[in-house]
């Protein structure tokens, strides 16, 4: 659903995923990523598709594959279900072969994330890992919101200030249960 920090999500991948580059040593061990995004909407096509997982093979040729991987993001993947040129049917053989009528090299198989607003029929999750995440509880969304804090030098102090003004200027929501009053998280206007 929006909002539940699917592109952030994204974003911290790319980051923290440098290879030998990477600011932590935790991920020093991992990939190099490099992230071809391709923007789906109902007038997606299959030649769309087919040419950014390509894209991305032409990036894998020539190098490790053992160090460095290409992924193709499909960004809110969902709304192609509703094109009637039905391009996510190319992505059966692109996510087992690397390709479609070319002989499948190495370097074209290539990683692949899927980011939407709801799920997939079941020919295409079964295909990978789906990952899920449920409204934030008033406790988590205000832990949130003392971390925030806590990594700005100077504000712990007035912490209990800062909360009350932080729900006044709310920008991002949370739907509460029934009965339970609206909590929200924000940044802090200077």
């Amino acid at each position: 659903k929006p909002g539940s920090s699917k592109s952030l999500a994204k974003t911290i991948v790319a980051d923290a995923m440098q290879g030998q580059a990477a600011h932590s040593d935790l991920f020093k061990d991992l990939k190099q990523i490099h992230l071809v995004s391709f923007q789906c909407s109902p007038l997606s096509t299959p030649e769309g598709i087919i040419g950014t997982f390509k894209h991305c093979a032409r990036f894998q040729k020539g190098k490790n594959l053992e160090e460095y991987v290409s992924v193709v993001v499909l960004d809110e993947i969902g709304l192609a279900e509703d094109s009637l040129k039905m391009p996510l049917k190319t992505l059966h053989p692109l996510l087992e072969d690397g390709c479609i009528d070319d002989v499948p090299l190495p370097h074209k198989k290539v990683g692949f994330i899927g980011i939407s607003n709801w799920a997939l029929d079941p020919a295409k999750m079964n295909r990978g890992i789906f990952v899920s995440r449920g409204d934030p509880s008033k406790e988590e969304l205000i832990e949130v919101q003392r971390g925030f804090v806590a990594q700005h030098e100077g504000l712990c102090r007035r912490s209990s200030r800062i909360f009350v003004t932080l729900q006044m200027r709310m920008k991002i929501f949370a739907r509460p249960k029934a009965g339970s009053s609206l909590v929200c998280v924000t940044t802090i206007a200077s």
